[in-house]
């Protein structure tokens, strides 16, 4: 994984932190600019020749199809666990493994088709990893090295080269296999998904429909196996594709699906704002962000998810919500609510729920309003106006029907 990726940034902020983190994981071919991951990834060789065939999570798998066919995977951290991702789906099929050259464990590949993985140990130290074929077909989708002394939290980089939704949500000739994101999703025994797609949709497709339908999809089948959070794609600059406005259309899919779907969101897109108004050191080549960009994407997201200055975490409840108009908050939304736009009004629910709670932040240029409904107030009044750059807590108390500031 890139070292200046937002996922190994998060790593970093999380290890910052006092707890172990890595993202070092191996997770399939991302086959960037049509060359294959080693050419720039030096964790990787290919040996004796290797097939890339169906992508999935992180890009394309490995297939183990014939003699000679082997890589191998040398992480940069001591492990002293492997854990092989792979394809369980060809009768009479098996890949074999190692350890620096030892003796090789032979695992089988049989039905039923799913992701799923198998562990081969040795001592704490650096090792390398070698899998090659045995029989029939084998694909492997990833590596993952562990050290079993230390409980560790990993985050892996599931992206690859111009995915779009579709592709990642299991459609196959404009139609959805209904299992086909689960059964993969399961066997990576993930406690959290993050999802943040829609750059190569609304730079290469346009259909807006179309990534509505996947995106559900996909957040359905993730919801099924682990807790979800959606994260909207960084703005990129109209010259290279979508329009400012077309990327918005894409935004509030994401806003919306994330509040009928009960999930999180954390709203990157809002936070950077226009490119050609915002710091350009945040963005790259006008599609994907600078080191600097993405050190900002891990620090929203793991303030988000819980730091230690964060109580308000994404799984207790409330979460980062960026809010780029005028508009009405519902009963359940108590979350972290960014304003983006200046001038607008934020109103507040007639009938919150637990935890009763909201934190709104402007990160806008201009002002904003937080009105409350009839019956109602907000710090004693019927309104409260929040200053550009700052900051309020509200607690609904339901005996005085007033919002208080906390």
């Amino acid at each position: 994984m890139k070292t200046n990726s937002w996922p190994s940034q998060l790593s970093n902020r999380i290890q910052g932190a006092g707890l172990p983190s890595r993202a070092d994981a191996y997770m399939g071919d991302g086959f960037q600019g049509g060359q294959n991951s080693a050419t720039f990834d030096p964790r990787i060789v290919y040996n004796g020749g290797n097939t890339l065939t169906y992508p999935f999570l992180g890009g394309q798998t490995h297939g183990l199809t014939g003699s000679g066919n082997n890589f191998a995977f040398t992480p940069k951290h001591p492990c002293d666990t492997f854990l092989v991702y792979y394809w369980q789906a060809y009768l009479g099929s098996s890949f074999n493994m190692n350890i620096d050259g030892g003796a090789n464990v032979s695992q089988s590949v049989n039905a039923p088709a799913q992701i799923t993985s198998k562990a081969i140990s040795g001592t704490l130290g650096m090792h390398t990893l070698n899998a090659a074929f045995n029989s029939g077909t084998a694909f492997i989708q990833g590596m993952e090295a562990l050290d079993s002394t230390r409980p560790t939290v990993s985050v892996i980089n599931a992206g690859w080269y111009g995915v779009q939704a579709a592709a990642m949500s299991g459609y196959a000739n404009g139609s959805i296999s209904s299992g086909y994101v689960s059964n993969y999703f399961a066997g990576y025994n993930a406690d959290l998904i993050l999802i943040s797609l829609g750059i190569n949709d609304w730079n290469q497709v346009g259909n807006v429909q179309a990534y509505q339908a996947a995106m559900q999809n996909l957040v359905s089948q993730a919801q099924a196996v682990a807790d979800v959070v959606l994260v909207t794609p960084i703005p990129t600059n109209p010259a290279n594709g979508a329009s400012i406005s077309l990327q918005q259309q894409y935004v509030s899919v994401i806003q919306a699906l994330a509040k009928t779907s009960g999930v999180g969101l954390i709203d990157i897109w809002s936070r950077w704002g226009n490119p050609a108004s915002n710091p350009t050191f945040y963005y790259g080549d006008g599609i994907h962000g600078s080191a600097a960009g993405y050190s900002d994407e891990a620090d929203a997201i793991y303030e988000a998810l819980g730091s230690p200055n964060n109580t308000n975490t994404i799984m207790g409840g409330p979460y980062l919500y960026g809010v780029a108009a005028s508009s009405t908050l519902q009963a359940n939304d108590f979350y972290l609510v960014n304003v983006t736009a200046s001038g607008t009004t934020q109103t507040l629910p007639q009938s919150p729920k637990p935890p009763y709670q909201v934190k709104i932040s402007n990160s806008s240029t201009g002002a904003t309003t937080i009105a409350a409904q009839s019956g109602n107030t907000v710090a004693g009044s019927a309104s409260l106006n929040l200053a550009a750059g700052s900051e309020v807590t509200l607690t609904y108390n339901a005996s005085t029907t007033n919002f208080v500031l906390s």
